[in-house]
């Protein structure tokens, strides 16, 4: 390449400075996106819920509620199925076969979200959440995108989660869930360590 492929015509200069300027101001303003999009995003925090009976650590950027007795935690994704995690206080306390009725009953509930549902393994715990006891229902299926109507055109979502039946010490139930669709946003190791910081203490009905 010769030297004079690198001149420029001076003609062409004040469309380069022109060009220059407005990618110099869509830079400013990319940035300025960005810095308002951090500003405004909730910081990881540690919350309270259910009357002090749940204590939840978010990550940045997770929002969360409550309501008639269920607290809900969200990746704000833009996919349609945000990660969530969701504590609802039952409220009644469970003897052994009434805690095996409402484990199945979770399944049930949980397969009609759904085709292909499969249980892929239960676990049995005696320290789950801060010292419960607690069945874990590791699960997955397919579910048609949120919004989709029966016979639209649309690609199933294949969806994976845990549904778990928590009692603790004093006996009191609580149903935990969370789950993520395995294509969407990569936030796998967020879900997994909000739900592996869950604490459920109870007493504060």
């Amino acid at each position: 390449m010769s030297r004079d492929t690198l001149e420029l015509d001076d003609r062409a200069r004040p469309t380069l400075v022109t060009d220059g300027a407005i990618w110099l101001v869509a830079l400013a303003l990319l940035g300025g996106s960005y810095g308002f999009a951090m500003t405004t995003q909730p910081p990881a925090r540690t919350v309270d819920a259910l009357d002090g009976s749940v204590s939840l650590t978010l990550p940045s950027g997770w929002a969360h509620g409550e309501s008639d007795g269920v607290l809900t935690a969200e990746h704000p994704s833009m996919d349609g199925m945000p990660p969530t995690l969701s504590v609802t206080r039952i409220d009644e306390e469970l003897d052994p076969m009434a805690r095996d009725l409402a484990v199945t009953r979770m399944e049930e509930e949980r397969a009609e979200h759904g085709v292909g549902f499969r249980v892929l393994h239960v676990d049995e715990v005696d320290d789950a959440f801060g010292g419960n006891q607690a069945t874990l229902i590791w699960w997955a299926m397919s579910q048609d995108p949120p919004g989709s109507r029966p016979g639209d055109a649309v690609l199933p979502l294949v969806v994976e989660g845990v549904d778990a039946l928590v009692i603790t010490p004093s006996g009191e139930a609580f149903h935990v869930e969370a789950f993520e669709a395995t294509h969407g946003i990569d936030v796998e190791d967020e879900l997994e360590r909000t739900l592996r910081e869950l604490r459920i203490v109870g007493g504060a009905q």
